[in-house]
């Protein structure tokens, strides 16, 4: 049962005046169906939820899995477990133990909003969650993805988002792209995958 909190054990030596280890959280991996895919997500519970408990759900950035918010030695994850808070780490569509599709190309912003809905739905119908105020919590794309999420669907109280700009990528794109961009915004966006590619 994922619900079961798994801790390590205290890591002290016994010896008077020796403080012993924090008590680490062991994450419980879910394979969530979110409809043409599956999600790898990790929930991490802390000993006690609290009335100041919070639900952190965190989206990591291009090039990284959920992993980059459980480092060994240097957790955010694990400081916010100590501090009473739960946590819900996911791999987006795509990255890290999630699923993907044939051509990743495709799993453009629209691809992927209604399936990190439908999993944060599934993370919240677990009892000691469903209460819990949900923050979202994204690094870089992860942090594009949350702040989406949350014009999408509303699901968060609060946001933070790490390392996040406004301003896109137009210096990765051809000046003809930039050019067809600005005359047709609306067109233009249905041909992401296509800009992408070149």
């Amino acid at each position: 049962d994922w619900r079961r909190r798994a801790h390590g054990e205290h890591g002290g030596r016994g010896q008077r005046g020796k403080r012993p280890r924090r008590l680490k959280s062991q994450p419980a991996t879910l394979r969530m169906d979110v409809g043409p895919l599956e999600l790898a997500v990790d929930v991490l519970l802390p000993e006690r939820l609290s009335a100041h408990s919070k639900l952190l759900v965190c989206l990591p950035g291009g090039g990284v899995s959920r992993r980059y918010f459980d480092m060994p030695g240097f957790s955010f994850a694990q400081a916010m477990v100590a501090g009473g808070h739960a946590l819900a780490l996911i791999d987006p569509p795509g990255v890290g133990k999630s699923g993907t599709v044939a051509d990743p190309f495709q799993l453009t912003l629209e691809a992927q909003l209604p399936m990190l809905e439908r999993a944060l739905a599934l993370i919240r119908k677990q009892p000691q969650l469903a209460k819990l105020p949900a923050i979202g919590v994204g690094h870089s794309a992860g942090a594009m993805l949350t702040a989406a999420l949350q014009a999408h669907c509303r699901p968060y109280a609060s946001l933070v988002l790490l390392c996040f700009g406004t301003g896109g990528l137009p210096q990765y794109l051809a000046a003809d792209w930039l050019e067809f961009h600005a005359a047709n915004p609306e067109a233009a966006r249905s041909r992401i995958p296509e800009f992408a590619k070149t």
